[in-house]
């Protein structure tokens, strides 16, 4: 544990001053109310297969063009 101020340390620090605090406050909501609304985004993203949706674009994007995946 007395290595890590040597060797991680500074990484940690570069990235954490990177981090936009609002982006923080959509991935880890505080209240109640951000709390249900991000829920409520991800139950409906699920709902829709927005991943699946989207890779299936990017698939079909790369097959009109000739580059494949």
């Amino acid at each position: 544990m007395a290595n890590y101020d040597t060797v991680p340390r500074p990484f940690v620090d570069e990235v954490q001053a990177e981090v936009n605090p609002r982006l923080l406050c959509l991935g880890m909501p505080i209240t109640q109310s951000a709390i249900t609304a991000f829920q409520t985004a991800t139950a409906l993203a699920c709902f829709l297969h927005i991943p699946t949706s989207s890779r299936a674009a990017r698939r079909r994007t790369a097959a009109a063009t000739g580059n494949s995946p």
